[in-house]
């Protein structure tokens, strides 16, 4: 695995791991949600918890024995854990029922972004603690692990022009292809995961500025996830409704352009032909 292609984080157990096809050798999936802290960044909010998915399923199968999807299966709700990965941008279905006949309805080609582990350490099982105080968790985050409880390091090629989003806090967004360094068995036809970017403040005024489809950019910052609303037309009543669903995106603390992006000069050149 290439170094700019690595996700850390570093914290506890929101829940047991939920665990599919249980007992079926090379079957296995298992997802857990972790719950870290990323540091500031100029533009957003003050650091926050994130509640993040890990999902693995069995791709380091080794002799029949899997010791990185034993560990998993083994954690607990409040352990504190150490993991090492990779971003894993997946095409799925999802599944929403209508409000208004109740029919069950799917989104076929829906993403989800996830970790996929590739080394996992436990620290420490704070579940005792938690019975005396259920702040403990969070403060040690906050006080012990802040610079490395979420921390992403990509290199990847921007694929589509940026564009600015309004809201409370405005920002430039785009989507990067980032080539896999990490071979996964059981996702061999996928070579290239497609994460978004937003960045703020003054680092999303030079993304918006400088980028363009085909710029290859090392980016140093934190993973993202917040709960959105799809739309989805009822197949059955042909009500539109909301759905509940989670979008994952990576928040530079810093973005280096390597190679591909606007210079000035071509962005003052290209302002004094709109002007004419």
């Amino acid at each position: 695995m290439a170094a700019h292609n690595q996700i850390r984080v570093l914290g506890y157990l929101l829940d047991n791991p939920r665990i599919e096809n249980e007992g079926e050798p090379g079957e296995e999936k298992v997802y857990l949600t972790i719950r870290v802290r990323n540091r500031a960044v100029d533009g957003y909010p003050s650091s926050d918890f994130q509640d993040l998915i890990i999902f693995y399923d069995g791709a380091n199968e080794y002799r029949n024995r899997d010791k990185i999807m034993d560990k998993l299966k083994s954690l607990i709700k409040y352990d504190l854990i150490d993991v090492k990965g990779v971003i894993n941008v997946l095409s799925v279905n999802k599944i929403s029922v209508c409000p208004y006949c109740g029919e069950q309805n799917i989104k076929i080609f829906g993403v989800s972004c996830f970790i996929y582990p590739i080394s996992v350490i436990k620290l420490n099982g704070l579940w005792a603690s938690v019975d005396q105080d259920e702040k403990i968790p969070e403060r040690m985050l906050q006080e012990h692990y802040l610079e490395i409880s979420n921390d992403v390091d990509i290199l990847g090629t921007v694929v589509n022009d940026p564009e600015t989003t309004g809201g409370k806090y405005p920002c430039c967004r785009y989507r990067l292809a980032v080539d896999r360094k990490y071979y996964i068995r059981t996702q061999d036809s996928i070579y290239t995961d497609y994460p978004w970017v937003y960045s703020y403040g003054k680092q999303g005024r030079n993304d918006m500025h400088y980028l363009q489809p085909g710029a290859l950019v090392l980016i140093s910052g934190f993973l993202r996830n917040r709960l959105v609303l799809s739309n989805i037309i009822c197949e059955n009543c042909n009500h539109e409704y909301q759905y509940e669903d989670f979008a994952t995106e990576i928040i530079p603390y810093s973005v280096e352009y390597m190679r591909g992006y606007k210079w000035d000069d071509q962005i003052d050149e290209k302002t004094d032909e709109t002007e004419i």
